[in-house]
């Protein structure tokens, strides 16, 4: 079985985040930056978004989307890791399994219900696990992203084999829930292949192929950077 830590790419702005003090949405302080997640932090291409006009808003998300092919293409020796470790455990008759919170996890239980009918697989093929379950899918299920032993649990419950493949999805790389997932996966004691790009988040400690491009989100919402 492998065993995949993948930190999604976001918007492909990145620099260390220097501490600062701010106040957030109903007064209360914030000392520093640190305390936040990289995609959580400051995106500076946001300054002032709520003094641009509409379309001066559109123009500054459309230019970070144009950041996002070069962020991607810097990861692909990575991705094709991924894909063919993929495509030898799924020839082999084994599973790809999706474990993600958040929208990450969404994703993955999309991808997995769009494979029967666009590729005519068997619906066990490929798997989507999310962090709160099936009420997840369709309303923030708070707290279930920090339950590591769950997020273990759902993958114990899947009895993975030694061709399987499962890819813990997550934005910051922080959330129990799909740390726990991984390392259920690596700790079921197949042997894998190692490779992790990512660094400073506890899901790199799986030493797996991990993918990523931690960056701060472009977006203007209460309790929230820009």
């Amino acid at each position: 079985m492998v065993y995949v830590a993948h930190t999604v790419v976001q918007r492909a702005w990145f620099q260390d985040m220097e501490p600062r003090s701010f106040v957030v949405a109903g007064g209360e302080s914030m000392d520093h930056l640190t305390r936040l997640t990289t995609t959580e932090g400051r995106n500076p291409a946001s300054e002032g978004l709520d003094q641009l006009t509409t379309l001066e808003v559109l123009h500054v998300m459309n230019d970070e989307d144009h950041r996002v092919p070069d962020a991607v293409a810097r990861q692909l020796p990575a991705i094709a890791t991924i894909v063919e470790a993929a495509v030898a455990g799924l020839s082999a008759g084994g599973r790809l399994i999706y474990a993600g919170a958040g929208t990450s996890g969404r994703l993955g239980v999309l991808d997995a219900a769009e494979c029967p009918p666009t590729f005519s697989t068997h619906p066990t093929m490929v798997v989507g696990l999310i962090a709160g379950g099936q009420q997840a899918m369709f309303q923030a299920v708070e707290g279930a992203e920090d339950d590591q032993e769950c997020g273990a649990e759902e993958i114990n419950a899947l009895h993975p084999g030694p061709h399987d493949v499962v890819v813990g999805l997550v934005a910051s790389g922080r959330a129990p829930w799909v740390i726990g997932a991984v390392r259920a996966a690596k700790q079921a004691g197949v042997p894998s292949r190692r490779r992790c790009v990512a660094t400073r988040t506890p899901l790199s400690v799986t030493r797996s192929i991990c993918p990523s491009r931690s960056t701060p989100t472009l977006k203007c919402s209460p309790g929230r950077p820009v």
